[in-house]
This record gives structure tokens, sequence and C-alpha cells, in this order.
């Protein structure tokens, strides 16, 4: 299973859907931006030069990272940013890192905890300001772990 997040610069969820591990990523984005306009950054799994232009159509940007042996696509400074950092302000709960082009998020125990996500832009400037978005993340209670009763055997 995977879940498309679609949240605004202050984390507030706009859609969300999940969908078979198997489907194609780019599939959901569409009906995920419906009604929405601006700028949407997204990982890797979301490259298709045809849904940027579907998107654009609807006053859409679609950003993200291009891979090694791709062109890079213009993007304004303003767009041209990478996520630094993550972090749970109860690691209890969830726990969150960063790897690559995306942010992992692993669900520890029941309860409730904060997830701030920082960027900044790549220019190397001293000046370069992070943005941050927080967001809430509930994690329900994990399956007990599986109790094997019997005897067990190394062969």
């Amino acid at each position: 299973m995977v879940l498309h997040l679609v949240i605004n610069e202050q984390g507030e969820p706009l859609a969300a859907l999940v969908t078979a591990g198997n489907l194609d990523d780019r599939k959901p984005v569409q009906q995920l931006c419906q009604g929405l306009y601006g700028k949407v950054i997204a990982d890797k799994g979301y490259i298709n030069k045809d849904l940027r232009e579907i998107l654009q159509e609807d006053s859409i940007t679609l950003i993200y990272k291009v891979r090694k042996n791709m062109k890079p696509e213009p993007l304004s400074d303003v767009d041209d940013i990478h996520i630094i950092s993550a972090a749970s302000d109860n690691p209890n709960v969830a726990t969150v890192s960063v790897e690559t082009d995306s942010v992992v998020i692993t669900g520890n125990a029941a309860g409730t905890t904060t997830i701030t996500v920082s960027a900044t832009d790549d220019s190397g400037q001293d000046n370069a300001e992070a943005i941050p978005v927080t967001f809430m993340v509930t994690v329900n209670e994990p399956p007990p772990p599986l109790l094997v009763e019997g005897s067990v055997s190394l062969a």
C-alpha cells in the first residue's frame, strides 16, 4: 500500500489517497490535484513529461529532482529546493528520516506526533532560508508480535 498525500505550506492535508503498492505512482496525481493550483513538489517516482504538461494546463507546476541521466527542467530560484532534514517531536510514536528524495516515517507505538520537514535552496549561500512544513501523524496500535508455539529445530 502507498499513501499519496498532498499538504499545503502549513502542513495541512489537502488530499490523500491509498493505492496498491504495484500501481504506478503517477496514476492518482490528477485526481489528488483536482481543484488545486500552484506548485506540487514530488519525488522521482512522479517524473513524467506528459503529466507535467497536463498539470500545467490546470495551473499546476510539477517540481521534482531529475534523475542523473535526464536533462534538468528549468526552475525558478524559488522552486529549486532540496529536503535537508526531518524530525519527529515524539520518536517513541514515530521516527522520520530523509533518504535521497523521500521522507520515510516509521510508526513505533500508538499515539500522535508532530513531524517537521525542513527544506532549503541549494544555492550554497550562507543566508539560504529553511522552509519548514509541520504535520501531525497518528499511529494506531501496531499488531502484537507473532507468537510461534512448539519446538524449533535448527538442522
